[in-house]
């Protein structure tokens, strides 16, 4: 397993401060955001990628682009216009950073009135263009378990598997364990079930309510479960905080990381990444 951690949890820092202080951290594997000051594809400028990519050279970091948090599946005028365009300008920028893969998120229907087939067959049109782009420039998806209440496309962990199928040649699955509890799934579950394609995992925590993206250990998420169901696989992929500044920001972060660590050191299974980082 390796640790990795989102600039999420230090926003509104500016993206490269954001990205220094995580390689500070010791990580190698982090998450860009597209919400992070700066970090804007229609507004970034080159010498912030130029920066971006010299931190990348100076501490072999590993990087990942989040778009813009918006509706994949938007069957609406002109938000689905407006989402192709995030989607697309964020696997450009990807490219532009070196990033290795950007996030695709499954979506929701834009209301009652639209049938879940064609709220899916539109998040899948915009998947596939993204891939398009991404993959001309070597960079992989991962698709994101999203949305949860009555407009979601999810009804079970299978679903976002047989999502997958439909999805450009070589998408892999991202486990977002928030999103996991508050869609009735259990993290664990996911992580057996979608073993063979799991990238990443978002790394964060929730009383079962809302998305509240607290430090790892600080709500009703049962780590000892899903990190013992990774060591049980010898997953080797990445374990990516993902919080809020007001959850701790880098000190959540670090609390994060240790209580990662400890569910696995009492999983009776050694750190099989010399750093776990």
């Amino acid at each position: 397993m390796k640790i990795g951690a989102s600039v999420l949890a230090l926003e509104p820092m500016h993206i490269v401060d954001a990205v220094r202080d995580i390689a500070d951290m010791g990580y190698k594997h982090v998450e860009l955001c597209c919400s992070t000051p700066g970090f804007d594809y229609r507004t970034v400028t080159g010498d912030t990628v130029d920066r971006l990519k010299a931190l990348a050279a100076e501490h072999g970091l590993i990087y990942t682009l989040h778009p813009h948090v918006v509706n994949t599946a938007d069957t609406y005028e002109p938000g689905k216009a407006l989402v192709q365009a995030h989607y697309v300008g964020a696997a450009r920028l990807a490219a532009r950073v070196g990033a290795k893969s950007i996030v695709v998120h499954v979506g929701y229907r834009s209301g009652t009135d639209v049938e879940r087939a064609r709220a899916l067959e539109r998040s899948l049109e915009v998947i596939a263009k993204t891939g398009e782009v991404a993959y001309a420039e070597g960079i992989g998806l991962m698709l994101e378990n999203t949305d949860w209440g009555e407009l979601r496309l999810l009804d079970s962990p299978a679903d976002l598997l047989a999502m997958r199928e439909q999805c450009p040649k070589g998408t892999r699955l991202l486990l977002d364990t928030g999103h996991a509890v508050l869609q009735g799934f259990n993290p664990a579950e996911c992580a057996e079930l979608w073993m063979p394609h799991l990238a990443e995992i978002h790394a964060h925590d929730n009383h079962g309510g809302n998305d509240e993206h607290l430090a790892v250990g600080d709500g009703i998420i049962d780590w000892e479960a899903l990190v013992a169901e990774l060591a049980t696989h010898s997953w080797t992929g990445v374990m990516m905080i993902e919080i809020i500044p007001e959850a701790g920001g880098a000190e959540g972060i670090k609390r994060s990381d240790e209580r990662i660590k400890n569910a696995l050191a009492r999983s009776a299974r050694p750190c099989y990444n010399q750093h776990c980082q």
